[in-house]
């Protein structure tokens, strides 16, 4: 099959900041369907990208309500009540009712699906281990003392733009000349 050609060839320009595209790099891989379902198949576990998501999420904050759910994995209800459907039926997760709402149900995880998320963070330690191989204690420290430091402006950061008031929107291609304009002022 033949590749198809970019009808627009002008290149996009590259991050000009290393740790930016390191950062990029790596969530990429982490995030991709094929890596999350390679790393918990280690741990005998056959499960699709959107059932990883759900456990993760539901293991660090649970029980959620479904359309929470969805809102976080960015995707419509219909797909999450499938991911659920499924879950729900190998016994992983269940609903109960929300003591907020009586019409509303939330979604927890179930004590098999807690055995599950457990296995998640035995292939998430192999998995650090398995990368930082030959790295020293130093290193080890050094890395993750960093990373808090980047998760701490990361969160403050992410309230602040939550927090902040709307701007006007834009469309892709205003803001393009909106860029262009300002680079030829200064």
């Amino acid at each position: 099959m033949a590749t198809p050609q970019n009808p627009n060839p002008t290149p996009v320009n590259p991050y000009s900041n290393a740790l930016m595209s390191s950062l990029i790099r790596i969530v990429g891989q982490w995030s991709a369907p094929d890596f999350l379902t390679a790393v918990v198949a280690r741990q005998g576990l056959q499960l699709d990208p959107g059932s990883i998501t759900v456990i993760t999420l539901l293991a660090g904050g649970g029980p959620w309500r479904p359309s929470e759910l969805a809102r976080q994995m960015v995707t419509g209800p219909s797909n999450v009540s499938k991911i659920l459907a499924r879950l729900t039926t190998h016994g992983i997760v269940e609903r109960i009712p929300d003591p907020a709402d009586a019409r509303a149900n939330l979604i927890t995880l179930t004590p098999s699906g807690t055995a599950v998320a457990n296995l998640f963070v035995q292939a998430g330690d192999s998995l650090v281990d398995e990368l930082l191989t030959g790295w020293d204690d130093t290193e080890r420290h050094d890395l993750v003392r960093l990373l808090g430091k980047l998760e701490q402006s990361t969160t403050a950061l992410s309230a602040h733009l939550r927090n902040a008031p709307p701007q006007p929107a834009q469309t892709p291609a205003q803001s393009t000349q909106a860029q262009a304009t300002q680079g030829d002022h200064q």
